[in-house]
């Protein structure tokens, strides 16, 4: 059996070693390993528990390995987040995942916190700094067929570039630890943009029954398609602004069918009220000659011999009521112009 320097008896089973003589604080002085942990807790600027009061601090739980395989869990207190730029004018912040309800641990299993990688400044344990994150293996398995790309997303937020440089913006609506969406009732989700080959733009709503497409690349690159649910609205400053509208050819603007030109409507009213107005006026007095002549007809038919003009006169009256009917259907179409043009859209020759 072995025994201590003082004489004591040590079981079989212990092994005793002799101290190298650093101390715990000393060790917390020379860390230069390249570790790797989870976010187990975090300290807002004004809270309490944060040491510098002007940058988030966070809790890292890092797995140490000895050189024999034994496993502990060391906290690296209040670390803070590394800078991508370094600057004020330039500058980058963002804040990792923390759900421990949702299946986080501090023994070794990565939960859905965020697993980060720690440095430690002038080998302080108590300065370490997050200068990244490793892929958690919660993800799915990266496909092989993708070739040159990017993919990126934070809180619902996806960006995508893929091997043909083509650009995909996406927002799903803000997501869990998991990865899925907080709300399913987000109107705004799969909201996206996407910058595709051929040089054609598309910003569409969550549905895609909302969109603008300007160019759809190909031979169609000049084309613009643009869509709504129910309501378009266009409008412009009331004293200065203008909505205009420029075709250059019939393959420029299509209402109804191929052949419908697009109506200059103000200029056209102002001439269709001009000419309407003549001819009410002229009918109106066509009208009463008319009638006056049936009258006199009528008046002369009493006369003897004169019975044929009895049916000339009653003629004569019925094209004057005619024509006062149609000069009225001319005063009442005039009488609801306004309600004729938009107040919303308009065209600039």
């Amino acid at each position: 059996m072995a025994e201590t320097y003082s004489g004591d008896i040590v079981p079989s089973y212990v092994r005793l070693f002799e101290s190298n003589g650093t101390s715990g604080y000393t060790r917390g002085l020379n860390e230069v390993t390249f570790r790797f942990g989870q976010v187990i807790a975090q300290y807002a600027p004004d809270t309490d528990g944060n040491f510098n009061k002007r940058f988030w601090e966070y809790d890292v739980s890092v797995q140490h390995v000895s050189e024999g395989g034994a496993q502990t869990q060391i906290v690296y207190p209040r670390c803070q987040m590394a800078s991508l730029f370094g600057g004020v004018a330039d500058h980058i912040e963002w804040t990792p995942r923390l759900s421990l309800n949702a299946g986080g641990s501090t023994q070794g299993k990565p939960g859905l916190n965020s697993i980060v990688a720690l440095l430690c400044l002038n080998s302080n344990v108590r300065q370490a700094l997050i200068v990244g994150g490793l892929k958690h293996p919660g993800l799915p398995q990266e496909k092989s067929n993708l070739g040159h790309h990017l993919v990126f997303e934070f809180n619902g937020i996806k960006i995508d570039v893929n091997k043909d440089g083509e650009f995909n913006f996406l927002r799903r609506g803000p997501t869990d630890a998991n990865g899925d969406p907080i709300s399913e009732d987000d109107k705004n989700a799969n909201a996206s943009a996407a910058f595709l080959k051929g040089g054609s733009l598309v910003l569409a709503n969550g549905t895609k029954t909302q969109f603008l497409s300007i160019g759809s690349g190909g031979a169609d690159v000049k084309r613009v398609d643009l869509a709504a649910d129910q309501q378009l609205n266009m409008s412009a400053d009331a004293e200065h602004g203008t909505v205009q509208v420029t075709a250059q050819s019939k393959k420029g603007i299509i209402l109804g069918g191929s052949t419908d030109a697009l109506i200059l409507g103000t200029t056209y009213r102002q001439q269709e009220s001009q000419m309407l107005t003549t001819l009410s006026n002229q009918l109106s007095l066509i009208s009463s000659l008319v009638m006056a002549a049936a009258a006199s007809i009528t008046s002369a038919a009493g006369a003897p011999g004169a019975a044929s003009l009895t049916a000339a006169g009653t003629a004569l009256t019925t094209a004057g009521q005619a024509l006062q009917e149609c000069s009225t259907a001319i005063e009442t179409f005039e009488s609801q112009a306004p309600t004729y043009l938009s107040d919303q859209v308009w065209t600039q020759k």
